[in-house]
């Protein structure tokens, strides 16, 4: 199937959820059709750039990248995809290549874990919002188990909000707690009901702390 029968087969599916495009050459452009998909497989493209139309994926959830060995670039305004919580980059030259996310905000996943956001170097800012089946943050958060650089080193403002089952903040034992939010001066948590073990010490920077509906 050439580039342009791919394309005319995904217009002719613009319902479709899940999407698994394996050892694919060039990802079509009519990819930013299929408003309804939520999770994208393109393990092992050729592929050296996304397609900016992928940015309109605003359902997606899931995007697989495992493999593209000559993807040296994402989207440009992969930040529209709000819904996007795991993004697959094993394999790829993006490994080498620092993520420059500014702000983030991630809401209403039923994941029971949240991302390692504490490797994207360049983050100010991150609102967590509604992850409904998080009881505990630790080392998943702050990428302690995927790399070795310091966590959340340019962080300025976190918050939580509507977390009902989390229960625990685990300290990050991977290496010294001052070296941790060096630079966060916000910390917001509300509707933690369940929340009680202690919050990250060392906050040098902190400036405001809210606390609201928390145990």
């Amino acid at each position: 199937m050439n580039d342009e029968e791919v394309g005319d087969s995904m217009r002719r599916f613009q319902h479709l959820r899940v999407l698994s495009f394996l050892h694919v050459g060039k990802l079509p452009n009519s990819i930013g059709s299929l408003k309804q998909l939520w999770y994208m497989n393109l393990s092992e493209s050729s592929e050296h750039r996304l397609s900016e139309t992928m940015c309109t994926l605003h359902n997606l959830r899931i995007l697989i990248l495992r493999g593209c060995k000559n993807l040296v670039e994402l989207p440009t305004n992969l930040l529209n995809l709000t819904n996007l919580y795991h993004l697959d980059i094993k394999g790829t030259r993006l490994q080498q290549v620092t993520p420059q996310m500014v702000d983030l905000g991630l809401s209403e996943c039923h994941c029971s874990f949240l991302p390692p956001l504490g490797q994207l170097a360049y983050l100010k800012t991150i609102l967590i919002k509604a992850f409904d089946k998080v009881e505990s943050v630790g080392c998943e958060f702050y990428g302690n188990c995927i790399s070795t650089s310091i966590a959340f080193k340019s962080l300025e403002s976190l918050t939580f909000e509507r977390m009902p089952q989390w229960f625990e903040w685990i300290p990050n034992v991977a290496e010294s707690e001052e070296k941790v939010f060096s630079r966060l001066q916000v910390l917001c948590i509300s509707e933690g009901p369940k929340l009680k073990k202690s919050l990250p010490g060392h906050l040098h920077s902190l400036k405001e702390l809210a606390v609201t509906k928390c145990s």
